[in-house]
């Protein structure tokens, strides 16, 4: 969508400086001569935002860090799983939220779905590996509290989280989609798709716990 002219001067005159000129020297064009487009096509590229070739490269190395399993990120999951199974038992939805802000299960699956996007298998792997790990340890956690609590009773919280419907699966769907846009718009808070994907995922996975405590099949 260059003009002729831009295309000549970047072209045989670049090409023609650069034989005669001994040392090296930068052509800078300051605005390119682009055709006029309708406003559909507008409306499309407003809609359809484009990441760059340098943010792609950053989010692929930013996966590659994230998907490998680290202290904080066990911790974090810890500390997540029991405020959650407190919140679970004693029935009390402001707890359960203090464990979806301190959740991280957004960092394994974020690195898991950038991989399977650009096609690294060994993030993929090592991102649903991190993501077992987190697993296993929230369930864990949950099965031990759920061991040790004074009370067996299934509260409406922990009742809720086990009659699943298919707006379940548009708050997975929701919670996907706004942690990818805000991993990839670095001008949008990365808590808010840890938050929202917490959301979907912690509570849900110590009820499992906690029911299994409880012999609750």
């Amino acid at each position: 969508e260059q003009a002729e002219w831009e295309g000549w001067i970047r072209g045989d005159t670049s090409l023609d400086a650069l034989r005669m000129w001994p040392g090296g020297f930068l052509f800078n064009a300051s605005q390119a001569a682009i055709l006029p487009r309708s406003w559909w096509q507008k409306l499309g590229s407003w809609l359809k935002p484009t990441v760059t070739q340098f943010e792609g490269a950053e989010l692929e190395q930013d996966a590659d860090r994230a998907s490998y399993t680290s202290l904080d990120y066990l911790v974090l999951i810890v500390i997540a799983a029991i405020l959650a199974a407190f919140g679970l038992v004693l029935n009390s939805g402001a707890v359960i939220i203090g464990a979806m802000l301190v959740a991280p299960l957004m960092t394994p699956l974020i690195a898991f779905a950038t991989g399977l996007t650009v096609g690294r298998i060994n993030i993929m792997l090592q991102a649903a590996g991190t993501l077992l790990k987190g697993i296993i340890a929230a369930l864990l956690v949950a099965l031990l509290i759920g061991w040790i609590s004074t009370t067996e009773i299934v509260t409406p919280e922990m009742a809720g989280r086990g009659n699943v419907t298919f707006l379940d699966w548009g708050v997975a769907l929701a919670s996907g989609f706004i942690g990818a846009y805000a991993k990839a718009r670095k001008d949008i808070s990365s808590a808010i798709a840890g938050i929202a994907i917490a959301a979907a995922l912690m509570p849900p996975l110590v009820t499992v716990g906690l029911a299994l405590a409880f012999e609750e099949w």
